[in-house]
């Protein structure tokens, strides 16, 4: 062999061991990337997998109603379906707590009315619950009654007719959007926009003496939409005093005053409390101190910025 075809056949075959070598690397790329997708896909499943596993025996944790129970309220629900003005009626039942009050349970009816006869319904509904135990606990009702052009809508969860007498005043007030009177909170009353304070307070105070005069009622409404300001305000037979009812007056008619909470004494706490939000703090509690001075006055009242 000649010296210049030995020298060809040596750059051929280190030509070709190079190629070699880059097909191999392409291949333990191609392999190294493969493994780490499978990993990748594996692990995922298997995380997905446990997470599934472990969601699934938290929730087998939550207690399910006996199914007798669950039949009860059923059973209530098609007796109340019954009833002339009722368009439909479901029953459920629930635990009290499954943490701390296991095996407690609590049946709930909504029953949705397609006749605006309160009062009527209420007749008829009444002596059914009265006589119903579930669990050997009452039902707690939430009975809708739908609107009109002259009556706001109603949910109602109590049905002592007192209660009744002050729910019928309410929902025919112009200026009342929505009653919700539900189990376990005070009836709420959504007014409209254009109602001032002293005349929210002089409605709902007259609507709670007619029917409930030791019943507490709860309104709430925004004055200015455009700043989402608030007003909500307990109202009973002895509360705002006329002293509160005044300061309430004069900062709601300040144009620094944003928001104003007003709760009434309760069981859990003796006194009023009135939260303010303004811009001007010196000038709301000008006007608070009016009434803090007062000896017979017991209303806390507090005042901050707006957040």
């Amino acid at each position: 062999m000649k010296p210049a075809d030995a020298g060809a056949s040596g750059r051929q075959r280190r030509a070709l061991t190079a190629r070699r070598d880059v097909g191999a690397t392409i291949l333990k790329t191609l392999a190294a990337a493969v493994s780490r997708i499978s990993t990748s896909m594996f692990t995922s499943g298997v995380f997905g997998a446990l997470t599934a596993l472990l969601l699934s025996g938290c929730m087998s944790f939550v207690p399910q109603p006996p199914a007798d129970l669950q039949y009860e309220a059923q059973e209530l629900a098609e007796r109340v379906e019954r009833i002339d003005g009722v368009a439909a009626a479901h029953g459920e039942v629930h635990d009290i707590d499954w943490k701390d009050r296991p095996g407690e349970w609590r049946a709930s009816l909504v029953v949705r009315a397609d006749t605006i006869d309160l009062q009527y319904l209420a007749d008829e509904l009444r002596p059914e619950l009265e006589r119903t135990r579930i669990a050997r606990n009452s039902v707690d009702l939430a009975l809708q009654i739908p609107g009109t052009t002259q009556l706001a809508p109603v949910t109602l969860g109590n049905l002592s007719p007192g209660v009744i007498t002050t729910i019928e005043v309410i929902r025919a007030y112009p200026e009342v959007i929505e009653v919700n009177a539900s189990a376990f909170v005070n009836p709420n009353v959504r007014m409209r926009q254009s109602v001032s304070l002293s005349e929210a307070v002089n409605v709902l105070r007259q609507a709670s003496i007619a029917g409930d005069p030791s019943g507490t009622l709860t309104a709430a409404w925004q004055p200015d939409a455009a700043s989402r300001s608030d007003i909500t305000i307990d109202v009973n037979a002895d509360w705002p005093t006329s002293a509160v009812l005044d300061a309430l007056t004069e900062l709601e008619r300040l144009p620094s005053t944003t928001d104003i909470w007003a709760r009434g004494p309760s069981a859990e706490r003796n006194a009023g409390y009135v939260a303010v939000t303004s811009t001007d703090e010196p000038a709301a509690l000008e006007i608070i101190e009016r009434v803090t001075s007062r000896p017979t006055e017991t209303t806390i009242f507090r005042v901050d910025p707006p957040t």
